[in-house]
C-alpha cells in the first residue's frame, strides 16, 4: 500500500514538471503549433507558464490527495 502511494506521488510530481516545461516551451516557441504570438524569453516564459498552469496542477494534486485519503484513513 505504501509503494502504491509512492508511485502515485512520483507520478504527480513528474506530471506537474512536464506540464510546466511544455507550457514554457510553447511560450518560448509559439511557431511550433502555428501561433502568431511574440516569443517570450526564458524567465518570462517560466513565469507565464506557472501563472497559467498552477490551477490545473493544484486541481490534479487535490484530486489525487482526495482519492488517496480513504486508503490512508481506512485501517
Amino acid at each position: 500500500l505504501t509503494m502504491l502511494g509512492f508511485v502515485i506521488l512520483i507520478g504527480t510530481v513528474v506530471n506537474n514538471a512536464i506540464l510546466l516545461v511544455e507550457q514554457a516551451l510553447n511560450f518560448m516557441h509559439p511557431e511550433r503549433f502555428g501561433g502568431t504570438e511574440k516569443p517570450l524569453g526564458p524567465i518570462e516564459a517560466i513565469r507565464e507558464s506557472v501563472r497559467t498552469r498552477v490551477r490545473p496542477i493544484m486541481m490534479t494534486t487535490c484530486t489525487t490527495l482526495g482519492g488517496l485519503t480513504p486508503l490512508v484513513v481506512a485501517p
